[in-house]
């Protein structure tokens, strides 16, 4: 992801100029490391709650649950972290 970052935001330093076709090809790197990422973590966290026996849940409210924070999550961190960084740049 780091990779797809570096070649959106065109440097220099690295000689990486204002391209068009850079800043597409770091966003398909990003769009894929993303995808990597983001798949997975939702079986794992419904696993984590199915392994524990002693809660009394109904699976579909858990689902409903687990997505709508990840999403939540999600999106929080998309719109909080160019915040934060422009603050601290």
């Amino acid at each position: 992801m780091s990779t797809g970052v570096m070649t959106v935001g065109c440097s220099e330093v690295f000689g990486l100029e204002n391209d068009a076709d850079m800043v597409l090809f770091g966003l398909c790197i990003m769009g894929l490391a993303t995808s990597l990422v983001a798949i997975p973590v939702m079986p794992e966290c419904l696993e984590s709650i199915e392994e524990r026996d002693e809660l009394n849940f109904d699976p579909e409210e858990v689902n409903n649950i687990i997505s709508g924070i990840f999403v939540t999550s999600t999106g929080v961190g998309e719109s909080l972290g160019p915040v934060a960084s422009s603050i601290l740049n």
